[in-house]
């Protein structure tokens, strides 16, 4: 697919010959292949659900096995930005919503193309999108299906606040965790994972570091004997942390 999508059929055709390998019209009549709806603006539970029901359903991606305590292993969920072509295809998340992002009619383009092009104010300015916020998700102990899922793609223009990122990723740890096909069949989220960016920072702050650890749990009465160590994490038992690498810049 990535071939296809990148260098076109015929360098695809070649590595058939090649490699032997089957056609895409193969692949796509034996093979449910899903696809991620991107979020036009702040993304939404209804996108969100959407997309964890394309990439989580069990047909897709198999759920892992129970341990010996018949509990499933948990998973990181992890948030970055990509990348994008800055293309009329793309609007970010922190103004679409000044224009209509549903094709009407010929006025909907019209609005559209005055306010990326020819806004009167700056508070009728619609910009491309630079990059776009990915959150994916991965099980720590799943050897078989180990690869990260995407389940939210956001267009941004870089200007989001920790503030607004942290109020629609709660949403997604909501959706996953009441959404039939997440933590009932895949297993909890342990930890909220990003790099260093500020924004970032700020979100896993405000959404990890609510509520202290019980001193009667299990857990708790393993850490909290321990001087000196934090104890506060969320509402569900979710920890911030972060890639080693930015943690040694």
């Amino acid at each position: 697919m990535l071939r296809t999508h990148h260098q076109g059929p015929k360098l695809l055709c070649a590595l058939q010959k090649a490699f032997g390998i089957a056609s895409l019209t193969t692949v796509q009549k034996t093979k449910k292949i899903p696809r991620l709806l991107p979020s036009i603006g702040v993304p939404t539970l209804e996108e969100i659900n959407s997309n964890i029901e394309n990439f989580l359903a069990p047909e897709i991606k198999p759920p892992p096995t129970p341990n010996a305590n018949g509990k499933l292993p948990g998973n990181i969920l992890m948030f970055d930005g990509v990348s994008l072509e800055s293309k009329c295809r793309y609007c970010p998340e922190e103004h679409s919503y000044r224009v209509k992002t549903k094709v009407e009619s010929f006025d909907s383009i019209e609005q559209v193309r005055v306010a990326l092009f020819e806004p009167e104010t700056e508070e009728e300015k619609v910009c491309l999108a630079a990059d776009a916020t990915v959150v994916a998700i991965a099980s720590y102990a799943q050897t078989d299906h180990y690869t990260p899922v995407p389940i939210v793609l956001s267009p941004s223009d870089n200007t989001e606040k920790g503030k607004e990122l942290a109020a629609w990723m709660k949403t997604v740890l909501e959706a996953y965790r009441k959404h039939p096909f997440g933590a009932a069949l895949h297993g909890d989220i342990w930890a909220l994972a990003s790099d260093g960016a500020a924004p970032y920072r700020w979100a896993k702050h405000e959404l990890c570091m609510t509520h202290e650890l019980n001193p009667l749990s299990p857990l708790g009465k393993i850490l909290r004997p321990l001087c000196r160590l934090n104890c506060f994490t969320s509402e569900h038992l979710v920890l911030a942390t972060g890639d080693p690498k930015h943690f040694q810049k």
